[in-house]
């Protein structure tokens, strides 16, 4: 199962990295970047964890409504997380990126593992 999830998380990093490289070239703003990259990736990987990964029938719109609490708390963690390291620390903006989100990868995998989409041990 963590291999599958790696695997959907790469596609939806792959979509994010690139948004958010477009979008600071764009607009040079890391907030702006950041929010529009993580709402598409967000879509590709709810869809490819539910379908995919964790195999879930139950219904799609309670799913969805605990995944976006998730992904908006994702959210609000890596971008203060890259504000901390590009503008604080003056790391450079996409190296903070792919930090931020390789730390965040676990949190994301246990909170849809266990809570989002119901496997629990057993199940």
């Amino acid at each position: 199962e963590i291999i599958k999830f790696s695997l959907a998380s790469l596609t939806g990093f792959l979509a994010d990295y690139i948004i958010y490289a477009i979008m600071l070239v764009l607009t040079k703003n890391l907030v702006m970047s950041n929010v529009t990259a993580r709402f598409v990736s967000a879509v590709i990987n709810f869809r490819m964890n539910q379908k995919f990964v964790f195999k879930s029938s139950d219904s799609t719109v309670k799913e969805a409504v605990k995944y976006m609490i998730l992904a908006a708390g994702i959210l609000a963690v890596n971008t203060i997380m890259l504000k901390i390291l590009a503008e604080q620390l003056g790391l450079n903006k996409m190296l903070a990126k792919i930090m931020v989100e390789l730390l965040l990868f676990m949190v994301s995998w246990t909170v849809q593992k266990f809570f989002i989409f119901g496997r629990r041990q057993g199940k």
